[in-house]
């Protein structure tokens, strides 16, 4: 099977990053580079779309400026996982070029010669961690809860304002790290006084001294932070809509949809039994597997269809 010539189009793409979608992007673009299958790879913008690829990878939901001008032979609408019910807008055209949003779901049928494909974005590896070190003597109000991209609308922050408060006045509940979004300079948000606010920071000083990640956002593709969270053998504390996370997690997160339910989670998270912790982790090693054989799958039928 030949070899394809490679375009990837997306919004912003930083390994190593706080941010979720940028930090996927810099992983798979990394894991194409390295890929058997791909003969060469290039990065694609709307402004100046290059031309003469076999094979054109569009970042859903970024899609539609990358979709004309590239004239690629195939094209493949790639999205971060999925939710059952297709949350996340895919922008495409229609024949008078005007754009819509409709639900990734359906993004193949606005545009019928673009397959639409799921990738699980676990491509790198859990760390190599000492699980019993890291938690056979943990004592709850030891270790804190981290909300992750704080003060981004998308993330739900005014609920995880609402669960910290909640844990105000209960003995025993945890204290909150809020991380700023990337894109957030000043906070003016009234947070209570167990919440510590800091920068956005990437890599492992992301979780110094974090026992549970609360994830309060509604709309999540894949959520990288709940995979590196979980393949650390850290507990995942999210909103009750959220499907994403389940998708590939199972009945291994915490879900609530109200404040209080979420705060006494968070609390049960942090008392975790080490039994519980290992299952997080070896279930991150099993989605890493699966992502990996993912992209082996579409990349084979991808080379197969441009080489017929």
């Amino acid at each position: 099977m030949g070899q394809v010539r490679v375009l990837f189009a997306a919004h912003s793409m930083e390994g190593g990053t706080a941010m979720g979608g940028s930090n996927a992007n810099a992983l798979l673009v990394q894991r194409l580079m390295d890929h058997p299958l791909v003969g060469a790879i290039a990065i694609t913008t709307p402004e100046e779309p290059k031309r003469g690829a076999d094979l054109l990878i569009v970042e859903a939901p970024t899609g539609a400026p990358f979709i004309k001008g590239c004239e690629p032979k195939y094209t493949y609408v790639l999205r971060h996982g999925d939710t059952p019910i297709g949350d996340c807008g895919y922008e495409c055209f229609d024949e008078d070029n005007i754009a819509f949003i409709v639900p990734t779901q359906w993004a193949a049928r606005g545009l019928p010669r673009v397959p639409y494909v799921v990738q699980y974005m676990a491509l790198a590896p859990p760390p190599d961690v000492d699980m019993q070190l890291l938690f056979g003597k943990t004592i709850l109000g030891k270790k804190k809860v981290l909300h992750a991209r704080a003060f981004d609308f998308m993330k739900g922050t005014g609920l995880a304002i609402d669960v910290a408060r909640a844990a105000l006045n209960e003995p025993g509940m945890p204290s909150f790290v809020f991380r700023k979004s990337p894109l957030v300079e000043v906070v003016t948000a009234d947070v209570p006084p167990n919440v510590e606010v800091l920068p956005a920071v990437g890599g492992e000083e992301l979780w110094r001294d974090i026992g549970c990640v609360l994830l309060t956002s509604r709309d999540e593709t894949f959520s990288m932070i709940a995979y590196e969270a979980m393949g650390r053998g850290i507990p995942v504390v999210c909103h009750a809509s959220l499907g994403a996370v389940k998708e590939w997690a199972g009945h291994l997160p915490f879900c609530a949809g109200h404040e209080e339910a979420l705060a006494a989670y968070c609390r049960s998270a942090l008392r975790a039994t080490m039994e519980y912790r290992m299952e997080l982790r070896t279930r991150a090693l099993i989605v890493h597997a699966k992502a990996k054989a993912q992209m082996d799958n579409w990349l084979e039928d991808a080379a197969g269809k441009v080489n017929a």
